[in-house]
């Protein structure tokens, strides 16, 4: 069986395993301690599909003190998986819950790369333990080639429209662009401050009409009215009904009232 170690934003493959005998918590150990060494400044977030036993498996052994102590250490479960777990592991590993992992990172870029390698699966039934090792590093080492070269023609992109919108703006500002290159940053951040609180001390600080009031009053009166009415049909002669009702009638005065005092400020315009 392999087992592959990928980057979790990029799904660039890191690492690789040839595990015998079933997937063992070493081997997530190894990972641990080749991030410890690889990330030293940068911190390790490693997702795993039992990361709850690999947390209890360092810290019945003495080791997770160590790591917390060395680098900053985060364990999730991948999405997918995550769901297979109790309500307290979803609530401690799910990356959904978990700050600085935001919602792209869900931990399943693994389940994309054994797409790929499952087109291997008819080219190394035959082969030799080594020849299958070495063809399985080889697919990988090309699929790690072709995405770091969509990435770079990704990034290159975006450089060139960035320095596309630099021309445009150089030729805007004309002879106020190299007093721009020699300002410092500070001084530009103040001017742009200063401009924004006279752009908002121009604007209107007027309050909303209270025609403006009393229309979204109405409207949300109306949508609370609709809406008993609609679990009003769902329960009818209990005590929830008859509940539903006396606030049903307590909404239509309201409603009443603010549309009085609604055409009573109203022209005939406002129709």
């Amino acid at each position: 069986m392999i087992v592959h170690v990928d980057c979790a934003a990029h799904a660039i493959v890191q690492r690789v395993y040839d595990v015998k005998g079933g997937e063992r918590l070493m081997y997530a150990d190894d990972v641990v301690a080749w991030g410890m060494d690889s990330f030293k400044k940068r911190g390790l977030v490693l997702g795993y599909d039992v990361a709850c036993k690999e947390l209890n498996h360092l810290d019945f052994y003495g080791l997770l003190r160590s790591i917390i102590d060395t680098i900053l250490f985060i364990l999730f479960i991948p999405a997918m998986h995550v769901y297979a777990h109790g309500k307290d592991c979803q609530s401690l590993f799910s990356p959904r819950f978990l700050m600085g992992l935001g919602l792209t990172m869900d931990g399943e870029g693994h389940e994309r790369v054994n797409s790929w390698l499952a087109r291997m699966i008819g080219l190394t039934q035959r082969e030799t333990h080594e020849n299958r090792r070495l063809d399985i590093v080889l697919f990988l080492e090309f699929y790690n080639w072709s995405k770091v070269r969509k990435l770079v023609a990704w990034t290159v992109k975006k450089l060139m429209a960035v320095f596309a919108g630099l021309a445009e703006v150089k030729a805007a500002l004309g002879l106020q662009w190299r007093r721009l290159e020699t300002t410092s940053y500070s001084v530009v951040v103040e001017s742009v401050t200063g401009l924004r609180q006279r752009l908002v001390d121009r604007a209107s600080k007027e309050p909303p009409s209270t025609k403006d009031d009393l229309r979204l009053q109405i409207d949300h009166l109306a949508r609370s009215i609709v809406l008993m009415d609609k679990h009003l049909r769902g329960a009818p002669g209990t005590k929830m009904g008859n509940r539903l009702k006396k606030a049903m009638t307590s909404t239509f005065t309201d409603l009443y009232k603010k549309l009085d005092e609604f055409n009573g400020l109203c022209t005939p315009s406002c129709f």
